[in-house]
């Protein structure tokens, strides 16, 4: 009887420990999605001229005042590339993220 009573309590001790696992994947999982862009951001936002000699966007992309992350980094290029069928130099329309009225600077 010893050995299932601690059979017993050892399974409960790995099913606190799962479900704490659990828990803890949901938080990081939670604050991760706090620091990525939602596509509606680019629907909603204004999209402003800009001269873009050097056909790179990273620094403008910098410059919005929001979460710099990989994953906000790719959908930045997604979205600009898209909206200006594939071209990033020359006269281009970027996404004003942050609403200060400003891209590129």
């Amino acid at each position: 009887m010893k050995s299932i009573s601690k059979l017993v309590k050892g399974a409960a001790c790995v099913g606190g420990l799962a479900f704490v696992g659990l828990m803890l994947a949901g938080v990081v999982n939670s604050t991760l999605k706090s620091y990525m862009l939602h596509p509606k951001r680019y629907q909603d936002a204004a999209w402003i001229n800009y001269e873009n000699n050097d056909g790179r966007i990273w620094n403008e992309y910098l410059n919005e005042n929001i979460s710099h992350n990989q994953a906000n980094w790719h959908q930045y290029v997604e979205q600009v590339e898209k909206i200006n069928n594939g071209k990033l130099g020359g006269r281009i329309i970027l996404p004003d993220l942050d609403n200060n009225g400003i891209v590129g600077e």
